[in-house]
C-alpha cells in the first residue's frame, strides 16, 4: 500500500510547548507533478489601490492558497482555506492571524484587504495562487497534540515538500525532501531548524 504522508516530531519544552497543540495549517507539493499542473497554478502582479475590497480575478479557479509579495520591504501574507475568514498569515517570525492583508479566496481569485503589506495605494505587488489537485498539490489542516513523532497522512500527495503555518504565535517552516533527517527551514529568514520544528521524515 502506498501511504503518503509526513511525520512531525514535538517541540523541546523549553520552547513554548503550548504551541505545540493547536491549529495548523499544511501545504503538501508534489514537485514533479506540480511543475505540470499549469491549470492549477497561476503567477501575477497588481497595483495596490489601497482599499478594504481590492478584488484579483482571472484565475479561472478557486484558489486554495495564495501568497502576495510587496515590491518594497514588506513581508509576504499567505491564505490558505480552514483559515478564519478575513484573516490570512505573515510570513515572518511568531505571529498570529492577521487581518486585512489577504481576506478571502473567491471564486475566480482573492481579495485583498488595505494593509500595506498587500494593499498600499501605488504600490507594486507579486502572487503565486495554488489549487488542490490530487498528485500535485494539497492544502489542509490539522490540529496539534503536543506529540512527537506524530504522522500526519496526506490523501493523493507523494510529499517532496511541506510548509507548516500554525495559527497561533509560532514561526513557518518549511521542509524538502532533500533535507537532513530532523531539518527544516523558518520561512521569516530564521534559518534553519532541527527537532525544534516538529519535523521528520516522508514515507511512502
Amino acid at each position: 500500500m502506498d501511504i503518503r504522508r509526513f511525520n512531525l516530531l514535538k517541540k523541546p519544552s523549553g520552547l513554548r510547548p503550548s504551541l505545540s497543540v493547536g491549529l495548523l495549517a499544511m501545504i503538501v507539493l508534489a514537485l514533479p507533478a506540480l511543475a505540470l499542473a499549469e491549470d492549477y497554478m497561476r503567477t501575477g502582479s497588481y497595483t495596490g489601490d489601497g482599499t478594504n475590497s481590492h478584488s484579483i480575478t482571472g484565475l479561472g479557479f478557486t484558489p486554495d492558497m495564495v501568497i502576495v509579495k510587496a515590491g518594497i520591504s514588506r513581508h509576504s501574507s499567505i491564505k490558505t482555506t480552514g483559515m478564519e475568514a478575513g484573516k490570512s498569515k505573515r510570513l515572518a517570525d511568531d505571529r498570529p492571524l492577521d487581518p486585512d492583508r489577504i481576506i478571502s479566496l473567491d471564486a475566480d481569485g482573492f481579495t485583498l484587504g488595505n494593509h500595506d503589506s498587500t494593499n498600499m495605494n501605488g504600490e507594486q505587488y507579486y502572487w503565486v495562487a495554488m489549487k488542490s489537485v490530487s498528485g500535485s498539490v494539497t492544502v489542509g489542516q490539522y490540529v496539534g497534540d503536543g506529540s512527537s513523532n506524530r504522522t500526519v497522512s496526506v490523501p493523493g500527495v507523494s510529499p517532496d515538500a511541506v510548509i507548516v503555518l500554525p495559527k497561533d504565535l509560532d514561526f513557518p517552516v518549511y521542509r524538502h525532501q532533500d533535507m537532513d533527517l530532523y531539518e527544516g527551514y523558518r520561512l521569516d529568514g530564521g534559518g534553519l531548524v532541527h527537532e525544534q520544528s516538529r519535523w521528520c521524515e516522508r514515507y511512502y
